[in-house]
C-alpha cells in the first residue's frame, strides 16, 4: 500500500478516536460546541490538542468550547456568564485575553508544536455583556524555526469586534507520546 494511503488511513482512525473520546466528555469539560457540530481537521495533532484542553482546569472553568480546528487555525466559542465579570460588573479583560491566548495557542498546537506564549497583546475594541456568545478565530501569520507569530479576533454574536490579539509563541516539536521533556538543571 502506498505511503500516502497508509497516512490517510491512520488519520481517519485518529479522527474516529477523537470523536469517540469527545462523546464521553461531561458538560463541564472543554468540548466541541454541539451547536456547530465541530469542524475538525483529520490532522494527527488534533488528538493531542483535545487531551491538553481537557486537562486545563482554567479553560474548563471559563467555559471555552472548540468550534473548529485545522492546521494553523482554531475557532473557539464562549458564552459569557456572571463568573466572567469584574468588580464594575463588566466582563473581565483577563477572560478575553485567556480566550485569545487559548485560540492562538490552539492554532500553533494544531501543527504538532508545543506552544509557549512569549508575548501576548490584546486590544479591547468593544464591551461584551453577560449572556453574549463570543467567537474567537486564531491563525498563524508567520512561522519561523522557533518563533511563531499569530493573530486572533474575538467577535460577539452580532459580529461586533470585541477584541483583537497578537501572540508570539516559542515552539518546539512535541516528543513521542506528547509529553514535554523537562529542562535540565
Amino acid at each position: 500500500m502506498p505511503i500516502r494511503a497508509l497516512r490517510e488511513q491512520k488519520l481517519k482512525l485518529v479522527a474516529g478516536n477523537i470523536f469517540g473520546a469527545l462523546s464521553g466528555l461531561g458538560s463541564d469539560k472543554m468540548q466541541l460546541n454541539k451547536e456547530t457540530r465541530g469542524n475538525i481537521s483529520t490532522s494527527a495533532n488534533v488528538e493531542e490538542i483535545f487531551r491538553q484542553y481537557r486537562m486545563s482546569p482554567f479553560a474548563e472553568w471559563v467555559g471555552i468550547k472548540i468550534d473548529s480546528l485545522a492546521e494553523g487555525y482554531c475557532r473557539l466559542s464562549l458564552l459569557l456568564e456572571d463568573k466572567c465579570k469584574n468588580y464594575t460588573d463588566g466582563i473581565h479583560g483577563g477572560v478575553l485575553a485567556t480566550m485569545a491566548d487559548t485560540c492562538m495557542g490552539g492554532a500553533v498546537r494544531s501543527l504538532g508544536l508545543q506552544a509557549v506564549t512569549a508575548e501576548l497583546t490584546v486590544n479591547y475594541l468593544g464591551k461584551p455583556s453577560v449572556g453574549d456568545e463570543l467567537t474567537a478565530e486564531g491563525r498563524i501569520v508567520h512561522r519561523g524555526s522557533t518563533i511563531i507569530l499569530t493573530e486572533c479576533i474575538i467577535k460577539s454574536g452580532s459580529h461586533k469586534n470585541i477584541c483583537s490579539g497578537r501572540g508570539i509563541f516559542v515552539s518546539r516539536v512535541l516528543p513521542a507520546g506528547g509529553k514535554d521533556i523537562p529542562a535540565s538543571k
